[in-house]
């Protein structure tokens, strides 16, 4: 994996081995860009909807939907046109759980997730077999993680055991996404958009990177990624100027020009288009 593309954030700590999140897109975020860490991601969708994009694969979501992406595999959540959705997660450490029953648990279940011949993810939806015991367990993972005191993790780990037992008698894989053709192709036009998108980036620029057609690259892109290069570059770009009008003084206008917008108009209108709201209404929200 491209470490351009690996999350700087450290989600997990040798005492503290999970992260616990919370949002709402595209009120928080615009998007959960693509990505990918070491630790498992577990998330439940808690109203609204969106799209997972996961190696090269896509699979819309729903209020009530429980999402499972394991190690290592690129993804990232996406609004749907004028849509929204609230979430909360928790990202942790397979050390949580891997070592602390070495036997044949571990060897048949827990290892597997993490083979290379696993699938990239897992979604539970309402209905499916045994969902309701499923759902109630992973909103107890929430409260524990939230609560994050060193008794509750104790609580926590034993809802982890649970969901992982629960999950084992109940869920049926989704095909693994890396199948899919184009999901790897595109790979160095990530890398290149995340290093470049402060600047000019053409279609064609994308595609010599990756050692391909324009039009065949185009193809796979949004194949893999869901969307557009172009759409996509400019959520990158957008994400970064929600970034500077949170933590920054910078004027629209700066922010705009670093951010890789030509000019203020079209800053205006693609991030409203991508955010629901104006860069000053963001900024003074």
């Amino acid at each position: 994996m491209p470490k351009t593309i690996k999350e700087q954030k450290k989600h997990s700590l040798a005492l503290v081995p999970y992260s616990y999140y919370r949002g709402e897109l595209p009120l928080n975020y615009p998007k959960v860009g693509v990505h990918w860490h070491g630790e498992f991601e577990l998330v439940l969708i808690v109203s609204g909807r969106g799209e997972l994009f996961c190696e090269g694969a896509r699979t819309a979501f729903s209020a009530g939907d429980i999402l499972f992406i394991l190690p290592k595999k690129l993804h990232g959540l996406f609004v749907q046109n004028g849509g929204h959705f609230k979430f909360s997660s928790i990202v942790f450490s397979p050390k949580m759980l891997l070592g602390a029953l070495p036997d044949r648990s571990e060897r048949d279940y827990l290892l597997w997730l993490t083979e290379n011949n696993a699938p990239a993810y897992f979604k539970i939806e309402k209905g499916a077999a045994g969902y309701q015991k499923i759902y109630r367990c992973v909103c107890s993972v929430m409260y524990y993680a939230k609560t994050g005191t060193a008794l509750q993790d104790l609580y926590l780990k034993s809802k982890l055991f649970l969901f992982f037992a629960l999950f084992f008698r109940q869920q049926k894989p989704v095909e693994s996404a890396s199948k899919l053709a184009g999901g790897t192709l595109v790979l160095p036009a990530l890398k290149y958009i995340q290093s470049n998108f402060g600047r000019a980036v053409t279609v064609r620029q994308l595609a010599q990177a990756c050692s391909l057609s324009p039009s065949y690259f185009m193809a796979c892109f949004k194949r893999a990624v869901g969307l557009p290069a172009m759409q996509y570059l400019n959520l990158v770009r957008v994400e970064n100027a929600c970034s500077l009008l949170t933590n920054t003084k910078k004027s629209v206008a700066q922010i705009a020009f670093e951010s890789g917008f030509e000019n203020l108009s079209n800053f205006n209108r693609v991030f409203k288009k991508a955010v629901g709201l104006t860069p000053l209404q963001y900024r003074n929200q």
